[in-house]
């Protein structure tokens, strides 16, 4: 079973995940997770946007219910210019 399906059967059977799914519009077909589906992320070869990736980031987060100031934050080095 596809993602969007799973979670589309989760809402039907009324899941809070499910209903949180739906809210986000990912079932649509010009959603980010769409955008996603056909990157190199996923099914195809286009790279993604920024402001997709930050979309995707914050309804993941969302869809999980995760805080994102509870994650672990890893160092991060200085770039060389």
């Amino acid at each position: 079973m596809a993602l969007q399906d799973a979670y589309t059967l989760l809402h039907a059977l009324g899941d809070d995940a499910g209903t949180r799914f739906v809210a986000l519009k990912w079932h649509e077909k010009a959603s980010p997770l769409a955008t996603r589906n056909d990157s190199i992320l996923a099914h195809g070869y286009t790279p993604i946007k920024y402001e997709v990736f930050k979309a995707l980031w914050k309804g993941c987060l969302n869809l999980m219910e995760i805080d994102k100031d509870k994650l672990i934050n890893f160092i991060s080095l200085p770039h060389p210019v």
